[in-house]
């Protein structure tokens, strides 16, 4: 079995730029980064306004294989938020 190689911080911080990008490409208010505990990798998830963040939020921290890890507010400053260590902007 091949063990999947862990993103460096620089390669992290390159894809959630590039989903934060389609996030306002796509009107999103919230962008969520959850993080699949089974296969060890992040993936994006878009937030539109008719949906609230918190439930989202809540949903994925109810599973016992998917965590909710980062939370961009794209009303806020994007690049103050990406420089966090980890962002929980709701």
């Amino acid at each position: 079995m091949i063990k999947k190689r862990e993103l460096t911080p620089s390669e992290y911080k390159e894809k959630v730029t590039l989903w934060l990008r389609d996030a306002k490409r796509r009107g999103s208010t919230h962008l969520i980064i959850a993080f699949d505990t089974v296969k060890r990798n992040p993936f994006p998830v878009y937030v539109n306004a008719d949906t609230s963040v918190q439930t989202k939020i809540k949903s994925f921290n109810d599973n016992n294989f998917v965590r909710a890890i980062e939370v961009y507010n794209l009303k806020m400053n994007i690049d103050t938020q990406v420089l966090q260590g980890r962002a929980w902007n709701v």
